[in-house]
């Protein structure tokens, strides 16, 4: 199956920075999305109200030695975010810091920076986000008609267009539960590992998923098939220049290969461009008294039924073979 998609972070290894207390950001360290990070790097200063009176209590709780207040002063400390630098330099100065540093989670990427110095901020704002690129997402979308042929885990190749001619090896890791209601599709989650970092987010990419099937079917070149509004066709090479349009029944398709459940028997001969033998006044007759009878013998093939092997699909050339798979 040959689809499109964007490469994005893998959100499971991405880190949204939010804060637990409501401030000021009196300074920030980093700059813009995009630049790297480190784990424990400084990313801002935040004065906080609620800090300062959080270290207040704590330092009330030691001075009465009530364990069960130290305790509690302690567990809000943490509640609220204190960096564990900055509560052992409490313990040890036992002075309230009226500036407290917040550092970075993880190593990665800075993503969605949305604070500036002194900006007020407040809980459950999505101040930036970290992101790794060791692995990443390519969100791609399939036809209606295809989604039931695709499953978790199959394998898929990728290329892109700002490095031509290397080929990127991953495999399907979520399939959406809906449909998009305008343009009917399934949208998939593909995963590939990153080598040197060489996927960046927002990468257009061609992919091919690579199903499979165990069953023996009959297929045609998808070319071959007339698809109309309420029945799809194609059309018989009977020899001697005559030709007949016959009624099938479709199952799984792709842009090479589509499937025949009925209506066409292994072996027929039918014309592989059947598209272009019709004009608009042919194509509502089931005889085709219009079809130009002078037609190329290589454009007729017989039906043949084979697995739907979709790895072999992409290998086949159809110059050199001239049956369906």
């Amino acid at each position: 199956i040959k689809t499109v998609g964007f490469v994005k972070y893998d959100e499971d290894q991405l880190r949204h920075i939010h804060p637990r207390v409501a401030g000021w950001v009196e300074k920030l360290y980093v700059k813009a999305a995009g630049d790297p990070v480190k784990k424990g790097q400084p990313l801002y200063d935040i004065y906080s109200p609620e800090l300062v009176n959080a270290q207040e209590e704590w330092i009330l709780a030691t001075d009465r030695k009530n364990k069960r207040l130290i305790k509690a002063a302690e567990y809000r400390l943490e509640a609220l975010r204190l960096p564990k630098s900055a509560l052992k330099r409490l313990k040890k100065t036992r002075q309230v810091m009226q500036r407290v540093t917040m550092y970075a989670p993880q190593s990665g990427v800075l993503d969605n920076l949305a604070i500036r110095e002194g900006n007020y901020i407040k809980p459950g704002t999505s101040l930036m986000s970290i992101g790794t690129l060791k692995q990443v997402w390519v969100e791609a979308e399939v036809f209606e008609r295809q989604a039931a042929q695709v499953a978790i885990g199959q394998p898929v190749t990728m290329n892109l267009d700002f490095l031509p001619g290397k080929d990127w090896l991953g495999k399907v890791d979520y399939i959406y539960p809906t449909l998009d209601t305008k343009t009917r599709t399934l949208r998939v989650r593909l995963r590939f590992d990153n080598e040197n970092d060489a996927l960046k987010p927002n990468m257009f990419a061609q992919v091919i998923i690579h199903s499979q099937s165990s069953d023996t079917s009959l297929v045609v070149p998808s070319e071959a098939v007339i698809r109309s509004g309420n029945m799809d066709r194609v059309v018989l090479a009977l020899g001697e220049g005559r030709f007949k349009a016959v009624k099938v029944k479709i199952g799984r398709l792709d842009d090479e290969y589509t499937e025949i459940l009925s209506g066409l028997d292994a072996g027929t001969r039918v014309v592989s461009s059947a598209q272009f033998l019709l004009d608009s006044e042919s194509s509502k007759t089931s005889d085709f008294k219009r079809m130009d009878h002078k037609m190329d013998h290589d454009s007729m093939k017989p039906a043949k039924p084979e697995a739907m092997d979709h790895n072999n699909m992409e290998n086949m050339n159809p110059k050199n073979n001239e049956q369906s798979e």
